[in-house]
Order: C-alpha cells, then structure tokens, then sequence
C-alpha cells in the first residue's frame, strides 16, 4: 500500500483553497486515473493506482465539515474496482464506490455524525483508496457540500 498526495494538482487538476469561501461551500473534483497515473513517476512507474493504494485528493481544515457528497462515474474502469472515500482511520462518506458502474451512475452519501468531531479538532486529508482491483483508467467526479465551523464566519 502506498500514498500518492495529488492534493496540488501536479497538472492533473487545479488544487481547490478553502480561502475564498465563506460559511458555506461546493467542490466539485474530477479524478481522471489515467492522467493521474500519467502526472506522478511512481504512479508511472508501478503503471497502475494498485490495490490498497491512498489518493490523498485534498488538504482539508479544522472545522469544516461536510454534509453531503455525492460520486458520479464518468468514465468506467475497465477493471472491477472499488473504492472508500472520506478521511484516514475509516471515517468514510462512501464505502465500496463501484468505479466500473455505468457512466452517469451517481451515490450519495454522508459522514458518521460521531465522526464530526474529530473533523473539529483538526484537519485530515480527503483520501481515495483503490479496494479489489488496480486501477488505470476511468474517471470519478466528486462533489461535496460543506460547512465552516468557526466563530470568524458570520
């Protein structure tokens, strides 16, 4: 298993800052895995996003919290993979994402409320792990509805 930190794009997608917003906030990201593989020499190097491996998609703050997220496949792996999103430790919004389900097909989800604490005392990364096959190809499109937390943002 190995960590790839994608978070600042590296040409594959142009970072997302958190600064510009205010009390409440829409992301939306596409993960191209071919372009991934392509951008990131030991991605290049092993020729695939293998097994157990960690995308590491976005360096995320104390305090914000999210709501709601929805995955939309749009590109198909040709492999039969699966995959978790959501922070490290298991707190996940989606478990077992079907990364070679039709295009178009999406699933909403959401975060554990226990697990909103920890998201308050201090920042994690949003992480992609690739489950029962590697993966070279397809791309998933993220979209996330979060809200800021602190006493600043009125």
């Amino acid at each position: 298993m190995a960590n790839f930190d994608i978070a600042k794009g590296g040409g594959v997608y142009e970072g997302f800052s958190f600064e510009s917003f205010r009390a409440c906030s829409a992301i939306s990201i596409e993960l191209d895995f071919a372009a991934i593989i392509a951008a990131n020499a030991a991605l290049t190097a092993q020729t695939e996003i293998s097994i157990a491996d960690v995308l590491q998609i976005l360096n995320w703050p104390a305090k914000m919290i999210p709501v709601i997220v929805v995955t939309e496949i749009v590109t198909p792996t040709t492999a039969a993979a699966t995959a978790d999103l959501g922070f490290a430790g298991g707190q996940e919004f989606e478990a077992g994402i079907d990364l070679d389900a039709a295009a178009g097909t999406t699933v909403v989800g959401s975060m554990a409320d226990a697990n909103m604490d920890d998201l308050m005392a201090g920042g994690d990364t949003l992480d992609l792990e690739i489950l029962d096959a590697a993966v070279t190809d397809g791309k998933l499109r993220i979209h996330i509805m979060c809200f800021q937390c602190y006493a600043g943002n009125r």
